[in-house]
């Protein structure tokens, strides 16, 4: 069974959905993109199961904050860590997708030693590496 979960960045409440299952190895945190919350990924995080999975709803989407600023880059990197920490998890898989994914490997950059993967949806065909998380080549 889906629930709703809540975590905190800062002042910013933050809404996610949780599948509940019993802790895996590895529990899947799915990164939505730039119009799309937790509620678009349930029917796959159900699907999931027994595998533990949360999807997020970052910051001014679905039924998380919508705050007057605070849409950096490094906010949304916030926003993952807070849901990421306050859920208890040591280690995860992240699923990015489309800009979800520059938000994973910019968490995945900043804890190395708690992401063991990522997997990325929904990218361009033609799009660099680099260019994911804002680097020129």
């Amino acid at each position: 069974m889906t629930v709703d979960g809540w975590a905190t960045n800062g002042s910013i409440r933050l809404h996610y959905l949780d599948n509940q299952c019993e802790m895996s190895e590895l529990p899947l945190i799915m990164i939505p993109g730039l119009s799309s919350n937790a509620e678009d990924f349930r029917l796959m995080i159900e699907a999931l199961a027994p595998q533990r999975a949360l999807s997020v709803s970052l910051r001014g989407r679905g039924k998380s904050d919508v705050p007057d600023t605070g849409y950096r880059f490094e906010d949304h990197i916030g926003d993952v860590d807070a849901i990421v920490d306050q859920s208890g998890f040591q280690h995860v898989c992240l699923f990015g997708h489309s800009i979800g994914i520059n938000y994973a490997i910019g968490y995945a950059l900043e804890h190395p030693d708690r992401v063991k993967g990522i997997i990325v949806g929904g990218i361009p065909p033609n799009t660099r590496p680099s260019l994911l998380i804002g680097h020129s080549e």
